[in-house]
């Protein structure tokens, strides 16, 4: 249970500097192209995610164990 905490941890942090970046590059953007903006991104986002999503399920579970642990490794 540790270690999936762990995990979320280390994702969250990951957010946090994409997270920042897009709030930035929002604020450069003129208020009338924001909603169209925020759109685009959402939906790059969405196909993204999924995308992801695809080839997580197509690795075996020993395969995942190895990229966690990989990215915990990498994130400390």
């Amino acid at each position: 249970m540790a270690e999936i905490a762990q995990i979320a941890k280390a994702i969250i942090q990951q957010q946090e500097p994409r997270r920042t970046k897009l709030q930035e590059v929002l604020g450069a953007i003129p208020p009338a192209n924001h909603e169209q903006e925020i759109a685009a991104a959402l939906e790059f986002d969405r196909q993204r995610r999924l995308e992801i999503k695809s080839k997580l399920d197509e690795l075996a579970t020993d395969e995942l164990e190895r990229i966690l642990r990989m990215t915990i490794g990498s994130a400390r």
